[in-house]
């Protein structure tokens, strides 16, 4: 029997479905309890606080008017984009080296995903 390479497997995001809810894009619609008021989060989130450049904020601003133009009518949040941003950051830590002597280096590693040797 010959197997089916045809066929690549997605990855699986989980969370990207809940993001969808919270965004009102997918079919799913949540269910009201009854309550009065605003409905509780589809997706709870904690607050913290980030502090920014000029740069930083004017580059979130952008990324997030983007993601809000692509996904219309859906809508799109900063903590969302914070969010996906985390999760970005958090899969290119593969590529970090054991260890770095500076953010230059960092930043090089897991812009261009070269390794430098194990210093």
């Amino acid at each position: 029997m010959t197997k089916d390479t045809s066929r690549k497997t997605k990855p699986n995001y989980p969370w990207a479905e809940l993001y969808d809810m919270e965004s009102h894009v997918s079919g799913a619609a949540a269910v009201r309890s009854g309550k009065t008021g605003r409905p509780s989060r589809i997706y709870p989130r904690r607050k913290t606080s980030v502090m920014l450049s000029d740069e930083e904020q004017a580059a979130l601003e952008k990324i997030t008017y983007l993601i809000r133009q692509a996904m219309r009518p859906g809508s799109v949040t900063k903590s969302q984009v914070y969010g996906l941003a985390v999760r970005l950051l958090d899969h290119r830590m593969e590529q970090l080296p054991d260890h770095v002597t500076s953010w230059n280096q960092l930043i090089q590693s897991l812009f261009e995903g070269e390794r430098s040797p194990n210093v």
